[in-house]
């Protein structure tokens, strides 16, 4: 079902902040944003109250920044719907969740532009910490010591050391950059050579 919708470049006299709006917002942040990388997408107001559904924070920060007028979807619904868009429009983006290795990565192509993080919403201090946090749940370095079939392998995992024949393990996870380095690994688990690829 599709609202009925109008999209304008409105005045910012004819936009009021939703009363109900129970989500309070980093206008700082998106203050930044917009100063760094311009106002974009639209504000989503209801029809005939003026009231803002989606984006009150980003029109609270284009005001603070000079805008007299910003994009708005105007949209035609009842009370009820207005009220559940508002609260669907906060719950939705709270319920996401981030990939943060793609994130680190993202950030760390930024951070070495003039311009490093500045206009992301993010600070050093956020990079530094996802890092840090990242660190801390990889898991520990493997070290296997070499042995034949047959014979003792000792294995080193994070402070754990033991001792088990190649023919008991499982399973054993193992980090390796490279062809050379599995192949190593397999040799010195298995004792033997590795004719195909891992």
């Amino acid at each position: 079902m599709n609202l009925p919708q109008r999209h304008a470049m409105t005045p910012i006299g004819q936009l009021k902040k939703h009363p109900q709006n129970p989500r309070r917002g980093d206008v700082a942040a998106i203050k930044s944003s917009i100063r760094r990388n311009g106002f974009y997408g639209e504000v989503i107001a209801q029809e005939g109250t003026g009231y803002i559904l989606a984006g009150n924070h980003r029109f609270e920060a284009a005001v603070q920044s000079g805008a007299t007028s910003v994009p708005v979807c105007w949209v035609e619904c009842d009370e009820r719907t207005a009220l559940k868009i508002l609260l669907a429009d906060n719950r939705t983006g709270d319920l996401a969740s981030y990939n943060d290795e793609l994130l680190v990565g993202v950030l760390a192509e930024l951070d070495k532009t003039p311009e490093a993080l500045d206009g992301t919403g993010y600070t050093n201090q956020d990079y530094s910490a996802l890092l840090a946090s990242l660190d801390a749940g990889r898991e520990p370095e493997q070290q296997v010591t070499p042995g034949g079939v047959g014979q003792k392998i000792k294995v080193s995992i994070g402070e754990y050391q033991g001792f088990a024949t190649p023919e008991s393990y499982a399973r054993l996870v193992a980090t390796v950059h490279s062809r050379e380095d599995a192949e190593a690994l397999f040799r010195k688990l298995l004792g033997m050579s590795c004719a195909s690829p891992i």
